[in-house]
C-alpha cells in the first residue's frame, strides 16, 4: 500500500475486527516512509488490550522509537 498526504496532516486507521484479533506476543511491522518535514509523528499503534503505545517520530531529521 501506499498513501501520500499534502501540506495538511493524515492519518490512517486499522482496527482489527474484535472475533479477529491477534493472540501472540510477538508481532512484525514493517513500514518505510519519506518526507519532507524536520518534525513529524511517521507512526502510532496504539495497544487494544493494555496501554502500550509505540510512536515513531521525527526530529531535526533523526527518527525516533518511543
Amino acid at each position: 500500500m501506499a498513501y501520500t498526504f499534502g501540506d495538511q496532516s493524515g492519518a490512517l486507521y486499522y482496527r482489527f475486527p474484535s472475533t479477529n484479533r491477534p493472540t501472540t506476543d510477538r508481532d512484525r511491522l514493517a513500514f518505510g516512509f519519506s518526507s519532507s518535514q524536520l518534525h513529524a509523528t511517521i507512526l502510532t499503534i496504539n495497544s487494544y488490550s493494555r496501554e502500550d503505545l509505540i510512536r515513531v517520530h521525527l526530529a531535526s531529521t533523526l527518527c525516533y522509537l518511543n
